[in-house]
């Protein structure tokens, strides 16, 4: 018995440095390449205006999320929301790549501060809805201009929050 154990332990971590790969239907047990849906939230407080020698902070911004749509894959289902005193939807739901890249390059900066706590707890909520197993957010601000805040954050389960300062 205990030689049985000891042949099963060596043969499990042989396996598991084979690192396998699933396919078929045992695949969506496991969604390593799995769709995801990823919600972009950018800070569009006054702050963000600010301005240094390789542009203002808005346009940093812009770029870098620029660079998350570089790494979106087809599947992928992407929402936009801008950040004031309230979470926006730009796009009404669901968008194309294209159509997000369309809606940056019409970006209009704002002047108040954001909330952005209120604005992260029912992007979290809306995400919650999503089909896809793989739920991420991207928060792109300064964390500078934000208003007292004391929304209370939804659990995050199975949610990876990313928060990318731009200054």
């Amino acid at each position: 018995l205990v030689l049985i154990v000891r042949m099963l332990l060596v043969a499990t971590v042989a396996f598991a440095l084979a690192r396998p790969t699933l396919k078929g239907g045992l695949a969506s047990v496991f969604p390593e390449d799995a769709p995801r849906s990823v919600a972009l939230l950018i800070d569009r407080s006054g702050s963000m205006d600010l301005r240094s020698e390789t542009g203002s902070l808005q346009d940093m911004a812009l770029a870098r999320a620029g660079e998350i749509f570089d790494h979106l894959d087809e599947g992928d289902e992407l929402r936009l929301y801008a950040v004031e005193e309230r979470l926006f939807d730009l796009g009404g739901g669901p968008l194309t790549l294209d159509l997000a890249r369309g809606i940056l390059a019409d970006w209009k900066s704002g002047a108040g501060p954001t909330r952005l706590r209120a604005s992260l707890a029912e992007a979290m909520d809306e995400l919650a809805e999503r089909p896809h197993p793989l739920r991420e957010i991207f928060i792109i601000s300064d964390f500078a201009a934000s208003a007292l805040d004391s929304a209370r954050l939804p659990g995050i389960g199975e949610l990876r929050v990313y928060a990318l300062p731009v200054s």
